[in-house]
């Protein structure tokens, strides 16, 4: 399941869609102080997992990554192909 986090003081989860094999893809992208996640099993069609508004200053904004296994055994997974662009989206709600 891709599964997006903010904190503001205290975490929030926000559970997405469910993966239905072994790869997905996750874009985060900000139009001034909007940012958005989407989410994407194939790599090109994105769906919205969530938007919101972050009033601190670029500088003290952090992204990661992780992976966790809560049921079950685990799991291995590889992060590959992580990329940063100074590209701006036409519309953030669809990904476009």
């Amino acid at each position: 399941m891709l599964v997006t986090v903010v904190c503001r003081g205290v975490a929030d989860d926000a559970n997405s869609f469910t993966i239905e094999g072994d790869r997905a893809w996750m874009r985060v992208s900000r139009v001034g102080q909007a940012y958005a996640f989407h989410g994407s099993t194939d790599g090109s069609h994105w769906e919205l997992l969530r938007v919101f508004r972050l009033d601190v200053p670029l500088a003290d904004v952090r992204v990661g990554f992780e992976v966790q296994s809560p049921h079950g055994d685990g799991c291995a997974v590889r992060f590959d192909d992580i990329r940063f662009a100074s590209t701006t989206l036409a519309e953030l709600r669809d990904g476009s």
